[in-house]
């Protein structure tokens, strides 16, 4: 099974740092038996493009909220 987990450039860091990965809320996406029944077709590969789609737009909130603070000084 794949697990894809949103990140940061920042996260990534601090697992090659570290040797540990910290999923914010412990959130990852995978293709579960909750996917498949969400789709009426598709094979494994078009469900795992759902899920690594879904971890995507999870790491670019992640990294909008990152860069929020910054913007606030602005």
């Amino acid at each position: 099974m794949r697990v894809y987990i949103p990140a940061t450039l920042a996260m990534l860091s601090r697992l090659v740092a570290d040797g540990v990965m910290a999923p914010v809320s412990g959130t990852a996406f995978a293709v579960t038996p909750t996917l498949r029944e969400s789709y009426a077709e598709g094979d494994d590969e078009e469900l795992a493009e759902v899920a690594i789609g879904e971890a995507a737009l999870a790491s670019l909130r992640l990294l909008a909220a990152e860069d929020e603070p910054r913007l606030r000084r602005a």
